[in-house]
């Protein structure tokens, strides 16, 4: 492979907090991040 196109802009990143916020923004992440399908 030699050339990688991503259709969309490439921005996957997430801003984790503390404390109680914490414990509601991981799992969130979690529910939301696609799981590839195995190879």
């Amino acid at each position: 492979m030699q050339t990688l196109t991503l259709p969309t802009p490439d921005d996957l990143h997430i801003h984790l907090r503390d404390g109680a916020a914490l414990t509601r923004t991981v799992p969130d992440a979690a529910a939301a991040t696609p799981v590839p399908p195995p190879l």
